[in-house]
This record gives structure tokens, C-alpha cells and sequence, in this order.
């Protein structure tokens, strides 16, 4: 979902495979701009597979490198610390979107 320049993409449990390619392309599209941010909200994800941690070290590595803010909103517990291992503390919200 998009509001202006700001990206907001939710991954779902249940559309994992199709919501982590709507991301690549949220990227992509910000990229191509060169302005904007993206959020993921995970708080609907019961654990982060390897492959979701890989897409959003990806997503991250593409929007610092141009300048794209980058965020990861409702990540708790077992969710946060696995991406706090990974590097992508620094990413996390601390409130709303």
C-alpha cells in the first residue's frame, strides 16, 4: 500500500511467497524514484523464516544504499531478537507505522 512516497507492506503468514515479492517491488519502485521510505509490518508472521530474514537484509542493504528510509514495524519477542541477531535492529520501529 502506498501513501505518497512512503511504502507500507504487511507480510502475511498465509501469503508469504506473494507478499515478500510485493516487497522486492515496493523496493524497486522506491529505487527507481530515488525518495521515499517502506515499512513492513511482521506482526502477523508467527516465526521469520530464513527466507523473509534474507528479503528484508536485502530490502534494507538496496534502501540505505539510495537513500530509502527502512523500517520493520511488529516485530516482539523471539521476532525482534532474531532480527537484532541478523542486523536489523537498528530497523525496528518502536511505535505505530
Amino acid at each position: 500500500m502506498r501513501t505518497s512516497a512512503r511504502v507500507f507492506v504487511p507480510l502475511e503468514q498465509s501469503n508469504l511467497a506473494h507478499d515478500l515479492l510485493v516487497l522486492r517491488a515496493a523496493a524497486a519502485e522506491s529505487l527507481m524514484r530515488g525518495e521515499g521510505s517502506i515499512t513492513v509490518d511482521v506482526s502477523s508472521l508467527r516465526r521469520l523464516s530464513s527466507e523473509t530474514i534474507a528479503a528484508l537484509l536485502w530490502t534494507r542493504r538496496k534502501c540505505n544504499g539510495h537513500g530509502i528510509g527502512f523500517t520493520v514495524s511488529g516485530a516482539k519477542g523471539t521476532a525482534a531478537q532474531a532480527l537484532t541477531r541478523c542486523g536489523l535492529g537498528e530497523a525496528l520501529a518502536t511505535g505505530g507505522r
